[in-house]
């Protein structure tokens, strides 16, 4: 979901999906690494 926010240029709602798909018991590889990289934008 984290991606299609992306296309929508929804800043906010694509960091909330990256840190909820980290805060599970089995976490997303990709998505710490997509943090960073929008957090370096």
């Amino acid at each position: 979901l984290a991606i299609l926010a992306s296309y929508l240029g929804e800043d906010l709602m694509i960091v909330y999906r990256y840190f909820r798909s980290l805060a599970v018991q089995s976490p997303c590889s990709t998505a710490r690494d997509n943090l960073i990289i929008l957090f370096e934008k």
